[in-house]
Formats: C-alpha cells, sequence, structure tokens
C-alpha cells in the first residue's frame, strides 16, 4: 500500500510538472485587438487588423503590413502591446507566422522591461515564404541588445518580472521595396518547471 501511494505521488508530480512545462496561449487574436503599431524614429510605415485570413488557431490572425515606398524607408516596422507581463518564470515566447513572400524577411521580438523601460530586442530569426511555426525566442539568454550594450546582442532581460510592453519587430532587407505582408498568431508563453 505504501509503495502504491509512493508511484502515486511520484506519478502525481510529473503530470503536473509536464503540465506546468506546455505552452500557454497568450494571444490569439480572438478577441479585442490590443495591439498598435510602434512610431519609433527609425521604423518604417506600416498598418495592420485582425484578419480571418491565415489563422493557424481558432478563426482570426493579426494581419501586418509593411508599406514601402521608397529606398529611404525603414527596413522594419513593429507592432507592440502594452500591459504588465510577468515572464520571470517563463522559459521561451512562441509564435506561428504566415509569411507572403520568399524577400527575406525576418522577425524579432522585443521587451519595455523595469522602472525605466529599457529595450531589449532579440536576435533575428527568418522567416521563409508560407507558415513558419512554432518560432520560439528564449528569454534567459544573453542574445538581447539593448542602449546599455551599446546595441550588441550580449545581454540578458535583467528584469522580466516586470515586462511592460512586448514588441514584434518585422524586417526587410534594404534592397526590397514592395509591399510586404505577414499574418501573426498564436502567441504562446512557456513557463519553467516549478519543481
Amino acid at each position: 500500500m505504501m509503495g502504491m501511494r509512493a508511484v502515486l505521488c511520484v506519478s502525481i508530480v510529473v503530470f503536473c510538472s509536464l503540465a506546468f512545462a506546455e505552452d500557454v496561449v497568450w494571444e490569439g487574436f480572438e478577441g479585442k485587438n490590443n495591439w498598435v503599431m510602434v512610431e519609433w524614429r527609425n521604423s518604417g510605415r506600416g498598418r495592420m487588423e485582425v484578419s480571418k485570413e491565415n489563422p493557424s488557431e481558432g478563426t482570426r490572425s493579426l494581419k501586418v503590413r509593411m508599406n514601402r515606398e521608397k529606398k529611404t524607408d525603414r527596413e522594419k516596422v513593429g507592432i507592440s502591446r502594452e500591459g504588465y507581463l510577468n515572464l520571470s518564470r517563463s522559459e521561451s515566447i512562441t509564435m506561428d507566422i504566415f509569411c507572403g513572400s520568399d524577400d527575406g524577411l525576418a522577425v524579432s521580438i522585443g521587451f519595455d522591461a523595469g522602472d525605466k523601460g529599457a529595450y531589449y530586442e532579440s536576435v533575428k530569426k527568418p522567416l521563409k515564404m508560407g507558415w513558419n511555426k512554432n518560432i520560439t525566442f528564449g528569454l534567459s539568454g544573453n542574445n538581447y541588445k539593448c542602449e546599455a550594450s551599446d546595441w550588441k546582442f550580449e545581454n540578458t532581460i535583467p528584469d522580466r518580472s516586470s515586462i511592460t510592453k512586448m514588441h514584434i519587430v518585422i524586417y526587410r532587407p534594404s534592397n526590397v521595396i514592395s509591399e510586404e505582408t505577414v499574418f501573426i498568431d498564436n502567441i504562446r508563453i512557456k513557463q519553467r518547471d516549478p519543481v
């Protein structure tokens, strides 16, 4: 009987550990749109809307269009969602992106963190034409750039417990001047195993 209880307890712990290690959908774009286009000095123009086109889960995705009319425009657009987010026990952020071209687009994520809202941005991940499922950005590595590192990818996010804004940044090569469209969906947060 004692052995059976021990097996049951171990089974419960293992089950709970696996359950907590699962990705949790943080944003599926099924409700009100809480995202806005960023207006940085070094970003280009774009527009976005919730769309029924190309969802990877549910019925809607976020359609982001990059305008481009001349080569002097910036090579990136960003979207952001404001609101407190505690990522101190999180391992990664994962998302799905449908890319409408093979022009060499890429994506990164960024965070405003801490009392002063310092900006941290991840390394870029390339996007191929079509579905790019499970694009994952680790949160604990030293592969984030910020002003304090002179924008070199050598920092961690020091205060992941007080994220005030999350950003998604879409990049394109400087020689591409056409409009580009991506569809973002199924943004998940993976929590660290609490055991």
